[in-house]
């Protein structure tokens, strides 16, 4: 500090003179530099005060640091604690959605198995009146079948009865034969014809 003081004076002074100016003039002028020269000396940081600033500095940055940790924590905190009633809020959102809708689901299973039910009740009473109608059908068709059958069977023996009795009557029976051809052929086309129930 003592070097940066040191202001050689008479040196500063002799070249002011040589430069024109007078001997006062150039020694006011070398006063007024020695004053500030040492105004500002005075007011220059020595590195013990820039320790000091360093170290003051370091410990406010400790504290804010300290602080705003402490800030951070306790947000982590609120905000965990609201995520958590958050969690519990919709996980109990959830629990009652899920009952609720397998309410509904077992309620529409119910209704959809007893409607099944309904359904299938219905269409087997249905089809036990086809199968009834179909069963009566049928039999009436067996019965058409044994009426012509017996028709038939007195017709050929009719037919024999006459051959025997007469070969005269070959002609005539040939003609009743094809007669009675016909008159099977008609019933089987009426009953091809009959719609069956």
């Amino acid at each position: 500090m003592a070097a940066l003081m040191y202001l050689d004076t008479q040196k500063i002074t002799k070249k002011l003179v040589a430069s024109g100016l007078t001997e006062d003039q150039a020694e006011s002028i070398t006063d007024v530099a020695r004053d500030i020269t040492a105004h500002n000396l005075e007011h220059l940081a020595t590195k013990d005060d820039v320790q000091k600033s360093h170290i003051a500095l370091k410990g406010e940055i400790d504290n804010v640091r300290t602080e705003l940790k402490g800030e951070i924590d306790n947000v982590r905190t609120e905000l965990k604690g609201e995520i958590d009633n958050v969690r519990t809020e919709l996980k109990g959102e959830i629990d009652n959605v899920r009952t609720e809708l397998k309410g509904e689901i077992d309620n529409v299973r119910t209704e959809l198995k007893g409607e099944i039910d309904n359904v299938r009740t219905e269409l087997k009473g249905e089809i036990d009146n086809v199968r009834t109608e179909l069963k009566g059908g049928f039999e009436a068709v067996n019965q058409k079948f044994e009426a012509v059958n017996k028709k038939i069977e007195t017709v050929k023996s009719d037919l024999k009865t006459e051959i025997s009795e007469s070969s005269n009557k070959t002609i005539k029976t040939l003609v009743l034969f094809m007669g009675l051809i016909a008159v099977v052929f008609k019933v089987l086309s009426y009953l091809e014809s009959t719609p069956t129930p």
